[in-house]
């Protein structure tokens, strides 16, 4: 196995037991603890109908959705297209803009994870870039640099690894 390929399968693999890890914790809160009806302002339980998935697409996950689905409206919030048209375009072999996203940030996610470790090794030892790969998944707000992602890898690609 090269050197590259076994930092890529560590890397993968610690982003997949974090990704367990925070699945499980959602579902687990979601499951347990009410929610607020955002439009009657009631409090409700988990039941059948609870769509655990589309708890990963809040926040701007719902802009970047409704830019798939619908274009740019005059009411929307403006973001970079990028991200909106890679969506779209996994949106034509058959994924939803929900499963498409989500599969766009995830791999953003290990090649930006594997682009930091060989960004640290650089600099420091093998033990020190295995440091700030993990030290960077277990941040409590790491949950939320899965889209973000995508752009920071693109950057240190071209800024540190091509000329």
């Amino acid at each position: 196995m090269t050197k590259n390929a076994a930092i890529l399968k560590y890397c993968l693999m610690l982003f997949l037991g974090w990704r367990v890890a925070l699945l499980f914790i959602a579902f687990f809160g979601l499951s347990v603890f009410p929610q607020i009806d955002p439009y009657t302002q009631k409090l409700s339980f988990a039941d059948a109908t609870t769509d655990y998935w589309f708890r990963w697409a809040n926040w701007d996950g719902g802009h970047f959705r409704g830019i798939v689905e619908h274009c740019y409206l005059p009411e929307q919030t403006v973001f970079f297209p990028l991200y909106p048209l890679l969506m779209k375009v996994l949106t034509f072999i058959g994924l939803g803009a929900n499963w498409s996203g989500l599969l766009i940030s995830h791999v953003s996610a290990v090649v930006a994870l594997f682009f930091l470790f060989k960004l640290t090794a650089l600099d420091f030892p093998e033990k020190v870039a295995k440091r700030a790969v993990f030290a960077l998944l277990i941040f409590p707000t790491s949950f939320l640099f899965s889209p973000l992602l995508f752009i920071w890898a693109r950057f240190i690609r071209k800024v540190y690894f091509w000329p």
